[in-house]
Formats: C-alpha cells, sequence, structure tokens
C-alpha cells in the first residue's frame, strides 16, 4: 500500500498529476453511476491540482466526460487543496467559476488550516467546506478549537454550504 502522502510529490515533480487526476476522476464518474444504477446514489469527490486548473478548457472537459457516462455534475465535488489556493490568479477564478457554472459542486479542503481563509470563501464559488482533521480532534478536548468549529459551522450554515468533517473517529470527536 503506497499511500497519497508518498507518491503525490513524485507524481507533481515529474509532471503527472493531471494524467492522475484525469484517472481517478473518470475512475469516480463511472462508480457514481454504478451507485445510481445499483440504488445508491452517491456523488463523488476528487482533489483538483494546480497542473488541472491551469487548464482554461478543464471544464468543458470534465463536462464532456460525465455526460459520456450519464453523470450530472451534481453530483461530482471537486476539492481544491491548499497548494491550488495559494495561487493568487484570474485563471484559477475563471475555471472554478466555470466549474461551478456548469453545475459542479466545489469543496474548500482542509478548512481551518495552512493557506484556507475567509478571503477565499468569498472570493472563490464554494459549496461545501470541509473542516480539517486537527480541528475536529482538538475540538473535543479544547475549548478554544471547540469554539473555532462551532463557528464554522454556523459560518457555513449561513452561506448555505454543506459541511464535512475530516477524521470523525472516536464518539467524542462526532
Amino acid at each position: 500500500l503506497v499511500l497519497p502522502g508518498r507518491f503525490i510529490a513524485t507524481a507533481e515533480e515529474h509532471g503527472l498529476m493531471a494524467p492522475l487526476t484525469t484517472f481517478v476522476l473518470t475512475e469516480a464518474v463511472r462508480w457514481c453511476r454504478r451507485w445510481r444504477i445499483a440504488g445508491s446514489p452517491l456523488s463523488v469527490s476528487v482533489n483538483l491540482s494546480i497542473a488541472t486548473l491551469s487548464d482554461v478548457t478543464y471544464p468543458d472537459t470534465v463536462a464532456d466526460l460525465c455526460a459520456s457516462h450519464d453523470v450530472g455534475p451534481g453530483e461530482v465535488v471537486f476539492e481544491l487543496t491548499e497548494s491550488a489556493l495559494a495561487r493568487d490568479s484570474t485563471v484559477l477564478l475563471d475555471i472554478v467559476t466555470r466549474l461551478r457554472l456548469k453545475g459542479f459542486r466545489l469543496s474548500i479542503d482542509d478548512f481551518g488550516s495552512g493557506y484556507s481563509s475567509l478571503e477565499q470563501l468569498r472570493s472563490l464559488p464554494f459549496t461545501e467546506l470541509k473542516l480539517d482533521q486537527h480541528l475536529i480532534r482538538d475540538a473535543a478536548r479544547d475549548e478554544r478549537s471547540r469554539l473555532i468549529l462551532r463557528n464554522s459551522l454556523d459560518l457555513a450554515r449561513r452561506l448555505k454550504m454543506t459541511t464535512v468533517a475530516e477524521g470523525v473517529e472516536p464518539q467524542a470527536d462526532l
């Protein structure tokens, strides 16, 4: 078993993130359709890399991919990673806006750590707030973390965003 932390950096270093993302997205869309046909309609989430977010044709490409597999764009959530969000780019804004206009959902990944910020919530058309596992884990035992978590959840609700909590394992975290 090779975990993402070991191979992602190597794939990025060798310019393989775009084809890897295409492969993962294609498989995710295929499974999304299979689950729906089997009576379990589930959405799928796929991380987008910096390489993907520099191609202005990407929204059209993924819309065509989904259409060819009879999967609606609302069934796909694209997660933007910290490194992708750290870029200050009009191309990034154009791509994510076009993805939203096509009906895809967008998630800000690892919210509560690193580069994720309130400015990104304001300026990019996110539909989902994915709370970082450290924020979740610390909230069970730390009052300050719990307050930050509560306020993040309240903010997401007020912005009409879905929330996802990473790393909820023990009952105390739930």
